[in-house]
């Protein structure tokens, strides 16, 4: 099982992370999706996606074999953390009773970007797509009705209402159900999650408002792991040459063999470096960029500030939790997704 997470949010760079920890030799999950940037990343398991099974005992069947890990260890001599970075597992709010069973001593990463930025990259992601999928010929027959929303207002909306909310309530049951059972049929039975939950409940384009609540997604993992076992990424920091480094630093003090891998990077990039001028802190690769919309569907100047407002209290929680101000609730910063 992993040696730690990230969990997300989606649009937070956890493609770039991943891919970075990969270079460095960790060693990621197998994806049901043999799709680019997906592969080795992240497992979807607790998604749902297969078939809507997430019994903990079976997420083990998505990461090397012991003998892999061990003879990559022993034999090799080479560091080998593996991790799963499935970006919805931060919102999903029956998978840190799940995760908790199944992974227990697991660091964990989660990434933080300001919600109006995150949404609108959410929203150019997945807009994108349906476009994509229809210039394509795609059927939109399996689709729920009225979806995806006709505007970012819309989706603002639809993940606001008493409909979406009862779904994730109803989500967030099925993780305590399957911690109150007893017994390995009993646990069998709370151990799926139906198809109108999945991959977010409602929709992924019915998820922004339980996205933005970080410091709600952030308790639910604490409450369970502890708060020490928590590495707080922020997206912006991730952008910087050398911000990376210093973010595999703070997952390395919960799992050393993350930091053994990252001296030998460092160790490799010193050598070749050129004209003894030493080398060159490490910029991160920016990976699955989202699509410019069209213009009728680009977020407009409005609805962006009406969902930094909306989020100004959620925001004041989550600098609490971390006993500091992310500075997200300063007006004078526009926001802007990819």
């Amino acid at each position: 099982v992993p040696d730690f997470h990230i969990l997300g949010e989606v649009r937070t760079g956890t493609t770039s992370l991943a891919a970075h920890l990969r270079s460095l030799g960790c060693c990621g999950p197998f994806s049901p999706w043999i799709i680019p940037l997906a592969s080795d990343k992240e497992s979807f398991y607790f998604a749902g996606h297969y078939m809507g099974i997430v019994h903990p005992s079976a997420y083990r069947m998505c990461f090397p074999l012991k003998l892999t890990v061990w003879f990559r260890r022993k034999v090799l001599g080479q560091p080998c953390p593996v991790f799963d970075a499935c970006a919805s597992h931060l919102n999903t709010p029956w998978t840190a009773s799940l995760l908790r069973c199944a992974s227990p001593d697991a660091a964990l990463i989660v990434q933080l970007r300001p919600p109006a930025e995150q949404h609108i990259s959410w929203w150019r992601l997945e807009m994108g797509a349906h476009i994509w999928a229809r210039s394509m010929g795609m059927s939109q027959a399996f689709l729920p009705d009225n979806y995806p929303p006709r505007s970012f207002r819309e989706a603002q909306e639809l993940s606001r209402s008493a409909q979406v909310e009862a779904l994730y309530q109803e989500g967030e049951l099925i993780g305590k159900k399957f911690l109150a059972a007893r017994g390995p049929l009993s646990r069998f039975s709370e151990a799926w999650v139906p198809q109108r939950l999945l991959p977010f409940p409602g929709g992924q384009l019915a998820a922004f408002a339980h996205m933005g609540r970080y410091a709600d997604n952030i308790r639910r993992f604490s409450d369970l792991f502890g708060f020490k076992r928590i590495v707080i990424v922020e997206t912006v920091n991730l952008a910087v040459p050398g911000g990376v480094g210093l973010a595999v630093r703070r997952l390395a003090a919960l799992v050393p063999g993350v930091g053994n891998l990252q001296d030998r990077a460092d160790d490799k990039a010193a050598t070749a470096a050129v004209g003894g001028s030493g080398s060159q802190p490490q910029q991160l690769d920016r990976l699955n960029v989202a699509p410019v919309l069209p213009p009728e569907l680009e977020p407009t100047p409005d609805e962006v500030r009406e969902v930094c407002a909306y989020y100004r209290a959620d925001n004041v929680r989550l600098f609490e939790l971390l006993g500091r101000d992310l500075g997200w609730n300063d007006t004078s910063k526009a926001a802007e997704g990819r």
